[in-house]
């Protein structure tokens, strides 16, 4: 293991490059949760009525989406 200080990683193109795919990363997730809502709720209708003032499904599937993607970052290595 080598011993790299504060600024042997800022010196690193590698660092930069982790830092930019990460950020890219959570921005794409951010989007496709966000776009996830208004999809449920626009196209697929899973809008609330008096009885049921809230679907579900709201929850249920970004939940399982968030869920899967977690079991997959885990044991997908």
């Amino acid at each position: 293991m080598s011993n790299m200080t504060k600024t042997d990683w800022l010196k690193s193109g590698k660092f930069y490059i982790f830092g930019i795919v990460f950020a890219l990363a959570n921005v794409l997730r951010d989007m496709n949760n966000t776009c996830m809502a208004f999809y449920l709720i626009l196209d697929a209708g899973y809008i609330g009525d008096e009885e049921n003032p809230t679907s579900v499904y709201l929850a249920i599937i970004p939940f399982v989406n968030f869920l899967s993607s977690s079991i997959f970052c885990l044991y997908g290595q």
